[in-house]
């Protein structure tokens, strides 16, 4: 590994933290993919090499193989353990019709270096979490079968393999050549199997919870939490109804309209408000008269599906989707996306399925990239290419309910000055929910690279002090 002397760098302070330029020190390449809390240390991609910076042990880059780059996935807490992976440069080299492993997966610990899954059989590693204090991993990886030939054999190679047991056994798991599963991980020891999990396209980055004790299993419409103590499972409510996993349907799949246990029961706009005001938000309990008639607090809803979510630091709160249908006239239930009878909405959830409903879609695309801090008060989310944020302690002037506002609008408010006008559309937030790496919008013919980066904290945290390597 290679070290990185620490420097200064620009960055604009004020009494409540620090807004800094990042290009200078991660260049055109670099990005922060993990923020340890109180931006103690934070980890990412570096001139195609994984780092991990903290404030006691300055920079430390990780050589990848040659043909290789990778970067740092998560972080401990005290940014002594980090999950990561390295994958082959395909720019550089292309495909030559040989098939490889591109995507080895590893954990890093200071002072004992890397932990290769290669050593465990484990191919193309995707990390989907790490605990705060950096015991327990969780992943989704694939196993070579033994004896199989290669992806890229010839055909009549293959179909022998097919035909003998052990191919048949691969075959019915769906491939030929290897098997996919998840698996934890505890002290970089043996990995252990986690039956029941879906492809990861279905699932956010982060499905473990903080603690390392639970994970959300997606399955079918529904979102469960499992237990990796117990193995006991438990399925997720939207205020106290479970999706609908098949025909009819059945009270327990529904939120009545007026129920103080349904999140939307104050889900709705004034019918004063017109244009862009007239958005769904909550609605304080003294203004409940006044909503418009087809706010989605009037009707009875079914629960589709839940979907997306992310545990807090316990799995006592999570931040989830949630899509409902409701139907017109004891009609049908109306399916149809982009009707005022189809919502998609952002909501906090508790353990017991209490929720408060954070924002909608309008029928119109819902949001995606969703993180929840580890007190489960801020969540951060993705809407219309731009980064959003809800804070349940967060007050508009004149509102006495938390509203979601833009990244940026948020960090003004927090008394930090952002020295760029453009709208915020890819972030990270550390645990405590405090500290935010962001990459703004690029305008017109731009090229992808640089982009313009930065690393805010709002609360008495010194800047990172480094300065990168020429």
């Amino acid at each position: 590994m290679s070290m990185i002397p620490q420097s200064s760098s620009s960055s604009r302070t004020a009494m409540a933290g620090f807004v800094m330029d990042m290009l200078p020190l991660l260049g055109e390449n670099g990005r922060i993919l993990s923020i340890a809390p109180g931006c103690r240390a934070v980890t990412g991609i570096l001139d195609g090499k994984p780092f991990v910076w903290s404030r006691d042990a300055g920079m430390i880059c990780l050589v990848p193989p040659e043909r290789y780059y990778g970067m740092g996935r998560f972080l401990s807490d005290d940014g002594r353990v980090m999950a990561g992976f390295v994958t082959i440069n395909r720019e550089r080299y292309p495909i030559d019709n040989s098939v490889a492993w591109t995507r080895p997966g590893f954990l890093w610990k200071r002072g004992e270096g890397t932990h290769g899954m290669l050593e465990h059989g484990i191919v193309d590693v995707e990390w989907f979490g790490l605990s705060a204090d950096g015991r327990v991993a969780l992943g989704y990886g694939k196993e070579p079968i033994p004896g199989a030939p290669a992806a890229d054999a010839p055909w009549e190679e293959q179909e022998r393999f097919a035909n003998t047991p052990e191919g048949k056994a691969a075959r019915s798991r769906g491939n030929l050549d290897h098997r996919s599963f998840w698996f934890s991980v505890r002290d970089r020891r043996q990995p252990g199997e986690i039956p029941g999990f879906e492809y990861p396209q279905f699932l956010p980055e982060r499905v473990l919870s903080r603690d390392g004790k639970k994970v959300l299993l997606r399955k079918s419409n529904s979102t469960f939490i499992l237990d990796l103590r117990t193995g006991e499972r438990r399925e997720l409510t939207f205020g106290g109804a479970v999706p609908l996993s098949g025909l009819p349907v059945q009270e327990k799949n529904l939120v009545r309209a007026g129920d103080p246990k349904n999140p939307l029961f104050r889900w709705g706009k004034s019918k004063y408000m017109t244009g862009v005001r007239s958005q769904h938000r909550l609605i304080p309990e003294s203004f409940l008269g006044e909503e418009a008639p087809d706010s989605p607090m009037h009707r009875d809803w079914l629960v589709k599906e839940t979907f997306f979510c992310v545990p807090n630091f316990d799995a006592s709160f999570f931040a989830c989707y949630v899509t409902l249908k409701s139907r017109e006239n004891n009609s049908n239930w109306v399916n149809h996306a982009r009707s005022r009878f189809h919502l998609n909405v952002i909501v906090r959830l508790d353990d017991e399925g209490n929720g408060i409903p954070i924002d909608d879609d309008y029928g119109s695309g819902g949001p995606w990239g969703i993180d929840i801090s580890d007190d489960g008060k801020t969540v951060l989310y993705m809407k219309s290419n731009e980064v959003w944020i809800w804070n349940e302690d967060f007050r508009l002037p004149g509102r006495t309910v938390p509203d979601p506002v833009r990244l940026v609008d948020y960090l003004e408010a927090a008394g930090l000055v952002v020295p760029f006008e453009r709208s915020v559309t890819q972030a990270v937030m550390s645990p405590d929910g405090r500290c935010f790496y962001g990459e703004l919008a690029r305008e017109g013919s731009e090229a992808p690279f640089p982009w313009e980066v930065f690393l805010a904290c709002m609360g008495k945290v010194p800047p990172p002090d480094w300065e990168k390597a020429e």
